[in-house]
């Protein structure tokens, strides 16, 4: 890596959405901090009905977003309309009537998303949030969809790190 790079790698922000009733772990925001500033808000997805409009408005400056979950299924909105690269991990896709929003997403989302899918995932269906994503292919120009084939929902230290740093190595 250049010497440039691994300045603007220093002085970049990440916002990580987190799962529902959730939060960041510390091994993840550990990881996280290798690349620049975190920030994490602790969130209430149930009794947020403008979540996207709040999250626009405070983070509209990051450069990354990462989300997992139900942080993902946010992430996925929010990272089209700030028009910022996204890693997702599992994202609840199959469950976006949920979020609160009547903000139009733009035609083309050109910024680079990373979705990882469990395809052991219990919780959210991974051949629903590929139909998501298939849906919505045509307007996400940089789009790489991971299907990895023992991840179950709830993921090692491990795949977060691993996709990161590819997701990060892609992005900029």
């Amino acid at each position: 890596m250049s010497f440039i790079f691994l300045l603007y790698l220093c002085a970049m922000k990440v916002l990580y959405l987190h799962g529902l009733d959730s939060s960041l772990q510390s091994d993840r925001r550990a990881a996280l901090e290798r690349y620049g500033e975190v920030a994490a808000p602790q969130l209430d997805y149930r009794s947020s009905p403008h979540l996207l409009e709040q999250l626009i408005t405070e983070y509209a400056t990051v450069d990354a977003l990462v989300g997992s979950s139900a942080g993902g299924l946010v992430a996925y909105y929010l990272a089209q309309l700030l028009a910022k690269p996204a890693l997702l991990l599992n994202p609840a896709l199959p469950f976006r009537e949920e979020v609160p929003a009547d903000l139009p997403l733009p035609a083309d989302h050109r910024a680079y998303m990373r979705v990882v899918i469990g395809l052991r995932d219990a919780v959210v269906d991974p051949w629903a949030s590929v139909a998501v994503l298939k849906e919505d292919s045509a307007r996400l120009s940089a789009l790489d969809i991971v299907l990895l084939g023992a991840m179950e929902h709830s993921y090692p230290i491990e795949i977060f790190e691993e996709q990161l740093a590819q997701f990060i190595a892609s992005s900029f």
